[in-house]
């Protein structure tokens, strides 16, 4: 690696290497940039974890406008406001899709309702949901219809922070159809076309996170985790922003509502 390069320690599969990455704008654990092809790329430090089209950094490079990604033999000469993200044998590749799998166990699901009672925090969806009469009516009236496969409810955009509260939720909501995806295939066409038809009306941000969902790639937490629903994965929901962990796993509760409706009629 040569003099002055970061060593990129994790990528995504989907992450663009070699590429040529544009600052704009930076945060205490993220960088966001675009590539050449205008698509959004998040650098983290190395304590987070990442998402589509996403590298984690050994460090973060200071006071460089743009960023160019790669292999540890390519050679290329930078100018002094550019910096080199250098990726190596040893930088780890993640999954950023999620695989069909059995339904969570009763134990997985009682585990993320304890989880929610008391880690949420006051701002979260999941308080909302039980203090706010309006959004309690919201949340029940989008499920209840996603039940019966109908054109569903506008609910994105509402919340705080760049993924507003219900736009994590329809995150999580999404997800969990996905790894339930052979059972759930009417549900999942309605809640990828009302998702596709919220996208306007929330935040940048959130609008990158749905399309990525609706095109099967989700942040990496969630990936853990419906591969792997064990307690040290659930954990790592409380560090996924403020809130926004927390209204994932609002949404994963949501998605097995459905499971568990579809099993007491066929009973």
């Amino acid at each position: 690696m040569g003099q002055g390069a970061t060593r990129v320690v994790r990528m995504s599969i989907d992450a663009p290497c070699p590429a040529r990455l544009f600052v704009r704008k930076r945060y205490e654990h993220a960088i966001t940039t675009i590539d050449e092809s205008n698509r959004i790329v998040t650098l983290l430090t190395m304590r987070r974890l990442g998402g589509p089209r996403a590298f984690i950094l050994e460090a973060f490079p200071r006071n460089a406008d743009t960023m160019i990604v790669r292999r540890s033999n390519d050679c290329i000469r930078v100018a002094d406001n550019e910096s080199i993200l250098c990726v190596d044998e040893a930088t780890e590749v993640f999954e950023t899709s999620i695989s069909p799998n059995a339904s969570f166990s009763n134990v997985d699901k009682e585990m993320m309702r304890e989880f929610l009672k008391y880690f949420a925090p006051a701002e979260s969806l999941e308080q909302d949901y039980w203090k706010n009469d309006a959004v309690h009516h919201i949340l029940n009236n989008h499920l209840s219809t996603l039940k019966r496969s109908e054109s569903l409810p506008i609910i994105a955009g509402y919340g705080r922070g760049m993924t507003p509260g219900t736009d994590d939720y329809l995150l999580g909501l999404h997800a969990g159809l996905a790894r339930m995806s052979v059972a759930d295939r009417p549900r999942r066409r309605v809640l990828h076309e009302n998702i596709e038809a919220s996208i306007i009306r929330t935040t940048e941000t959130s609008g990158v996170m749905l399309r990525d969902a609706l095109a099967g790639s989700y942040p990496e937490v969630l990936v853990r985790y419906c591969t792997d629903p064990s307690p040290c994965n659930l954990l790592q929901f409380i560090q996924h922003g403020a809130t926004s962990g927390f209204d994932m796993i609002l949404g994963l509760l949501a998605a097995c509502s459905l499971a568990e409706n579809d099993s007491n009629q066929h009973r």
